[in-house]
């Protein structure tokens, strides 16, 4: 049985060794701009921030919103991790970080943007 069980665990070893690194959904945007408030372009993508809603086109702080947005990512490379693929012809979803800072969490801190995993669905209001 040791005779077996050596050659065994050698190429187990060999082919956990040798197997490819799993793909990384990271997305690397140099210069991206701002669609709106929650959504970057990025070389002709559209990725739009994860757990993110900022006023809409049309609505009052859109471009308030989307200034912001720009600001914090021009000139700059944002690392994306994207969440989810994109959705027929709609963006990706992804958490992006602009110098080591989660552009989408800072949109919300500074009053941008709302953070929909604090919005209760259903909640009757």
């Amino acid at each position: 049985m040791r005779d077996t069980l050596i050659p065994a665990l050698a190429a187990l070893l060999v082919g956990l060794v040798s197997a490819p690194a799993p793909a990384q959904d990271v997305t690397l945007c140099r210069d991206p701009g701002a669609v709106s408030g929650d959504t970057l372009s990025c070389g002709g993508r559209l990725i739009r921030l994860h757990r993110v809603s900022a006023p809409a086109e049309g609505e009052a702080g859109f471009e308030e919103a989307r200034a912001a947005l720009e600001r914090r990512v021009r000139l700059r490379t944002a690392r994306c991790r994207l969440r989810s693929a994109a959705f027929r012809e709609g963006p990706a979803a992804a958490t992006c970080f602009v110098d080591g800072r989660d552009v989408g969490a800072a949109q919300v801190r500074a009053g941008f943007a709302q953070d929909v995993r604090s919005q209760r669905s259903g909640s009757g209001t």
